[in-house]
């Protein structure tokens, strides 16, 4: 009899101790890395933390660099993602960039885990922290926190940076492995037209005279007559108005000369 009441005795208590040591292992760093140590080593994963115990509780955390993100975005996206996995929004704050979340356990002692995610401002884009607690004595799986980490960090909308176009290099086309050279037309300019002026010979510096003339004082026909010129007479010009000549004879006498008593001489 007493047997059996040992026997009744230890059962509960070895069931008890036996999943505690299921919480623990469940909870385990060591145990988690080992099975994601075949997966690749992503932001998500390598910035995870655990900390905690089965008795007094865990506490997950994990963060993410976004550069090419804006915080209200990001919040945005946090709200409708953390609830599509099944969390609870129980507040956010957007100017603090703060959203907290809950999930009911129906497993293990019972109770609610929590969900933090700040969105933090960096100088070229945002942060997002993520906060995973359980009570004490609630079993889980870092596995499966772990997974929900990178789906909800990997999935933060980014910016698209559009690269300006690199500019394209010519090169001669290429048949085989020999370079094809294009020759260019040769361009040959006509040479401008040579526009030839004609200059009027250069006024006459001396006159003859063509028969005997009277030489006047001015240049007009009513005229008082100053002297008289022999036919063949050089004289040198002075001026001219209109038909007449101003001119000055051998001996120095100047005076005036219709035009059709003399002819030009250079």
């Amino acid at each position: 009899m007493w047997s059996e009441i040992r026997m009744a005795l230890l059962f509960p208590l070895a069931a008890l101790l036996c999943s505690g040591c299921l919480a623990q292992h469940q909870a385990s760093p060591g145990e988690s890395m080992k099975s994601a140590g075949a997966a690749e080593r992503r932001a998500c994963v390598a910035n995870l933390s655990v900390e905690g115990s089965y008795w007094a509780g865990h506490t997950v955390k994990s963060f993410g660099e976004h550069p090419n993100s804006s915080q209200s975005e990001t919040l945005a996206y946090l709200l409708s993602k953390i609830s599509s996995i099944g969390y609870l929004i129980d507040s956010s704050d957007r100017e603090a960039g703060l959203i907290r979340a809950s999930y009911p356990l129906t497993f293990g002692k019972g109770g609610t885990t929590s969900l933090n995610a700040v969105v933090s401002r960096s100088q070229t884009g945002v942060r997002v922290d993520l906060t995973f607690r359980t009570d004490g004595m609630a079993t889980f799986s870092i596995d499966e926190v772990q997974k929900e980490f990178c789906s909800i960090l990997e999935g933060v909308p980014e910016k698209e940076i559009i690269k300006p176009a690199e500019p394209r290099v010519s090169e001669a086309p290429i048949v085989g492995e020999k370079p094809v050279v294009v020759e260019k037309p040769v361009v040959v300019e006509k040479p401008e037209p040579l526009i030839v002026q004609t200059l009027k010979s250069p006024s006459p510096k001396s006159l003859v005279v063509t028969r005997k003339a009277n030489l006047r004082g001015k240049a007009s026909i009513k005229s008082k007559v100053i002297g008289r010129l022999k036919k063949g007479e050089k004289l040198d010009i002075l001026g001219r108005s209109g038909d007449w000549f101003q001119v000055k004879s051998a001996s120095g006498l100047t005076g005036w000369i219709f035009k059709t008593l003399v002819r030009t001489i250079n």
